[in-house]
């Protein structure tokens, strides 16, 4: 599939998954990346896609106008700058509204 435009919806940071069942001495190191769930309406339809970062910049806003590519398993999203970005498809859904 070829470039369209989409826009973003949602940048909704995610919470550090805790390890529940074991004893704080055995338990791996917690990570330093910072997980953000990526919301982009294109027509109809609604991608999430994981981006991740070390150092908590998102060069996505919500209202943004995206250029966007979708994959079987991948969302391709232009930063400001021009990069394109492969992220991990998270979910992708159907959308009642039309975008504005």
């Amino acid at each position: 599939m070829g470039l369209q435009t989409g826009r973003v919806l949602y940048v909704e940071k995610q919470e550090p998954r805790t390890l529940c069942c074991y004893n704080p001495t055995d338990a791996p190191l917690q990570s330093d990346v910072i997980d953000y769930d990526i919301s982009i309406q294109v027509e109809h339809t609604i991608y999430v896609a994981r981006y991740q970062t070390w150092t908590g910049y998102v060069p996505w806003a919500e209202d943004d106008i995206v250029d966007v590519k979708t994959d079987r398993h991948l969302v391709y999203l232009r930063t400001r700058s021009g990069e394109e970005m492969r992220l991990p498809l998270v979910s992708h859904q159907i959308s009642e509204n039309p975008p504005p």
